[in-house]
């Protein structure tokens, strides 16, 4: 990260990983090393701003001392003129956090911003389809670079418990929380915090130990915030998944439109067993079970 904005050859980085993995995070640790080198301009993503006439960079135009037009042409002078009165003379760093919710008029704004070098980019996203593709495609050209965030493995797990915990897991508590949480540093977290307030995690002699099956009562993932993210639609498969723990893929693609499994898949929510009798699950053995408790 703090490569791709201080080599000269980079113009920032994108960051490819399932959700909860710490893109979010990772991206706000590098923004601390770069607070007063850049003036750090941050995009919000959301269904309201993408419908706008300048989409994500709505607030950011509106703020500039232009008049606003409502031709898409202009946009990018519009842009241009309002990042640079902001910057005053520092060079701009753009952060979108969530760019796989960016709407197709500032996915392209951005290319072109970063392609003009009129900015440098630190972007974060799930999925690497449309319109992130648009931003993916400044990797393709070597202007950015691309960083993929990978679940946790067994170690990397081992260290995160006991850092949370505050002191040595016992080897089996550390597979457990492994096989549940899939690698996934977020759902971690939270569920050895919840096991230890459920009082299924004790600590004895200066280690913590599983004295019962996880339990998933009341869990803190039934409000997962890629379930808020999510259409009516969309959700009610999630949640039907989670209930019935496995759907194989030839039913779910008779109760569910083939792009409403696809986008769900994308999401990194849902996985599909490979075989001629596929199956879907959620990603998370944790996640679904919490879900289906609630």
């Amino acid at each position: 990260m703090h490569s791709s904005l201080s080599e000269p050859r980079w113009q920032g980085a994108l960051l490819v990983g399932p959700p909860g993995i710490g893109k979010t995070r990772t991206i706000d640790a590098a923004i601390e090393r770069f607070t007063g080198a850049f003036d750090i301009e941050r995009l919000l993503c959301t269904s309201h701003l993408s419908s706008q006439p300048y989409g994500c960079f709505e607030l950011l135009a509106s703020d500039g001392a232009a008049l606003l037009s409502a031709d898409p042409l202009s946009a990018y002078a519009i842009v241009t003129s309002s990042l640079r009165e902001r910057a005053q003379g520092r060079p701009v760093l753009l952060v979108i956090d969530n760019c796989d919710r960016i709407d197709e008029l500032s996915g392209s704004l951005v290319a072109q911003l970063v392609r003009q070098r009129e900015v440098s980019l630190l972007a974060a996203t799930d999925t690497l389809t449309a319109p992130v593709d648009l931003i993916s495609a400044l990797w393709l050209e070597r202007r950015i670079r691309r960083i993929d965030l990978d679940g946790l493995d067994r170690s990397a797990t081992k260290r995160l418990l006991e850092r949370t915990l505050g002191g040595e897991v016992s080897p089996r508590a550390v597979d457990t929380f492994c096989t549940a949480t899939g690698g996934n540093p977020q759902l971690l977290i939270e569920l050895a915090r919840h096991q230890r307030q459920r009082g299924t995690l004790e600590l004895d002699d200066d280690t913590w130990l599983l004295t019962a099956p996880l339990d998933y009562g009341g869990g803190p993932h039934v409000t997962d915030n890629r379930l808020g993210r999510l259409s009516p639609t969309d959700r009610d498969v999630v949640l039907t998944i989670a209930l019935v723990e496995a759907v194989p893929l030839s039913v779910l693609l008779k109760i569910a439109d083939a792009d409403v499994v696809g986008s769900l898949l994308c999401t990194g929510l849902l996985r599909t067993s490979t075989g001629p009798r596929s199956t879907v699950t959620l990603a998370e053995p944790a996640l679904s079970e919490m879900l289906a408790h609630s």
